[in-house]
């Protein structure tokens, strides 16, 4: 499977809702257990993060030391395409509030 990047333009509008989504849903979280998947030994402590606080993305531009798609649940992405990801869930909930 070929990777592409994809260019993705925010506007202020959409990226301040996506930095405080991001805010407000952050956790901390200490992993209990240890993984050897990333030929990276370093970047195994964040598919450890991710394992812990069951993610939905690994936001990396570092596509290459990770799994080709996704690691136990977790989507693994770009930030373009996270970006894309959440404008696109964004874009009805925006249209929807600037009616009202």
């Amino acid at each position: 499977m070929e990777k592409r990047e994809v260019e993705v333009s925010l506007s202020l509008d959409t990226f301040a809702p996506l930095l405080g989504a991001i805010r407000r849903t952050a956790l901390i979280v200490t992993p209990k257990h240890r993984v050897s998947v990333s030929p990276d030994e370093p970047d195994n402590r964040f598919l450890e993060c991710a394992q812990a606080a069951h993610a939905d993305y690994l936001v990396t531009n570092n596509t290459r030391h990770f799994p080709p798609v996704e690691f136990d649940g977790t989507l693994i992405v770009t930030p373009a395409i996270f970006a894309q990801r959440v404008a696109e869930y964004l874009s009805p909930q925006m249209r929807a509030k600037s009616k009202s």
